[in-house]
């Protein structure tokens, strides 16, 4: 059997519902809540609190299926509105949000409307880590009721899901692209791999470990403060930060951890999207073009004082890989995650050819040109200097990559061709064509001769 089921959410007057629903299996079929006594429950559940419920379906086989159910809160006290959040982790690892990044209002207090069934929160003034118990692996949710200065509260609803392992997310936007190679040349490719982390990344050219040339691509302009000076390394607070200006305006604020000061920023300078690196102890965001002034903390305990001055650079998002023409096969996985994929590259050779033909007198020669490297489906050719033909040779073209010349007089013209294709792709041949008296073209015959083992021989 498979278990679905739909929801009411529970309100300030009332309790929610659960209305389930089973298909395939055999009837009759057993409910077992694991929020009930005994093993025989209802299917449906009425007047129940906002939380996570467990249901366990058997049918008269024997067969089961389990089903997580989140009965949502629309019990906003205050007024306001309900909000969710849905957050991901791993296994046996906690994770911190901010509610003030996801309500609509400048939030000064947050208080729990229900705890995680299976994990637990841990909440700083404007932050909160939540610390999945050893070894679950499921949904949990919880809620908060988050208000601003004037009383106004929200709910949030706080869906969680935690995995086994890290989703994989792709690195590459398509699954195939396409480059020019100026005169049949190597070609650079930018993978979205940082250039700075190449070291916690493989990767494979048609199944070999890529051993060509690398380079930095795709460089960011990066603002960065970097706390390290900060007392207590950003978790010493209560701290005070006196003054930070953002466009002429000046900010200050009470905090206590250093997720409290980035949430802090967010809040006022939204766009500038604000982030935290604990590794590095860097914060990086900001607009291009916005005026950012210096971080002055004080720990408060202390009296100690750190400027945290902004930092710009210039930082490779990208690594370019030097590729020949050709096809290439590209898988990039992250070797700390396990993480892969995968994209296919066609390098196609550009720049002018030349090709020289003879045509007799009077007569006509058909020139067919080998295209078949551009990618597109539909090929139009055009004569780009007409000015230099047309006195010894005229030109009809024959579809989709061929031409007809007759010579209509002895002399050497030049015909400047150029075949683009519907996706814009496009190569330049020009061909030099000679016009001789009849009898007089080149006629090209097989020829033989023999001779003994590394010894010379001269066919006429």
């Amino acid at each position: 059997p498979e278990l679905s089921a739909t929801t009411t959410p529970a309100t300030c007057d009332a309790g929610g519902a659960i209305t389930l629903e089973v298909t395939g299996g055999t009837a009759p079929y057993t409910f077992d809540w694991g929020d009930l006594a005994g093993t025989d429950d209802p299917a449906d559940r009425v007047d129940v609190a906002a939380g996570t419920y467990e249901v366990v379906v058997t049918d008269s086989a024997g067969c089961t299926d389990t089903l997580t159910v989140v009965v949502g809160d629309d019990c906003v006290p205050g007024g306001g509105q309900v909000d969710t959040l849905t957050i991901v982790t791993v296994m046996n690892t906690p994770t911190v949000f901010c509610p003030a990044d996801s309500v609509d209002m400048v939030m000064t207090s947050m208080t729990p409307c229900g705890m995680p069934a299976n994990g637990t929160f841990e909440m700083s003034d404007s932050c909160v880590q939540y610390v999945p118990e050893s070894g679950f692996v499921g949904q949990d949710s919880a809620c908060l009721v988050v208000c601003d200065s004037a009383g106004i509260c929200d709910t949030l609803i706080v869906l969680i899901e935690v995995t086994e392992t890290t989703p994989c997310e792709a690195l590459f936007a398509e699954a195939n692209d396409t480059l020019m190679a100026s005169d049949c040349a190597e070609a650079w490719y930018c993978v979205p791999v940082p250039f700075m982390e190449l070291e916690d990344f493989e990767i494979l050219d048609n199944g070999i470990l890529f051993g060509g040339s690398l380079a930095a691509c795709d460089f960011d302009s990066l603002m960065a403060y970097t706390y390290t000076a900060l007392p207590g390394g950003g978790y010493g607070g209560p701290y005070l930060l006196q003054q930070w200006e953002v466009d002429g305006q000046t900010y200050t604020a009470n905090f206590d951890a250093i997720e409290d000061l980035v949430s802090l920023m967010n809040q006022w300078d939204p766009a500038g999207n604000w982030t935290l690196n604990t590794t590095t102890q860097t914060i990086t965001g900001g607009v291009p073009g916005h005026a950012y002034g210096d971080l002055v903390i004080r720990q408060i305990a202390t009296g100690g004082i750190a400027v945290l001055t902004l930092n710009t650079n210039l930082t490779p998002q990208g690594t370019a890989l030097l590729l020949a023409s050709g096809t290439h096969e590209l898988v990039v996985r992250d070797l700390t995650t396990g993480c892969a994929d995968t994209v296919v590259v066609d390098v196609f050779c550009s720049g002018a050819t030349t090709l020289v033909d003879t045509v007799g007198l009077n007569l006509t020669d058909t020139l067919c040109i080998d295209l078949s490297w551009l990618p597109g489906d539909s090929i139009a050719l055009d004569n780009i200097c007409p000015e230099l033909s047309g006195e010894y040779v005229l030109i009809d073209f024959l579809p989709p990559n061929c031409i007809v010349v007759q010579g209509i007089e002895t002399g050497l013209e030049q015909v400047c061709l150029v075949a683009c294709d519907e996706l814009g792709y496009c190569d330049t041949i020009n061909i030099q064509i000679e016009v001789v008296p009849a009898g007089d073209e080149p006629i090209a015959n097989d020829d033989e001769g023999s001779t003994w083992r590394e010894q010379d021989i001269q066919i006429e």
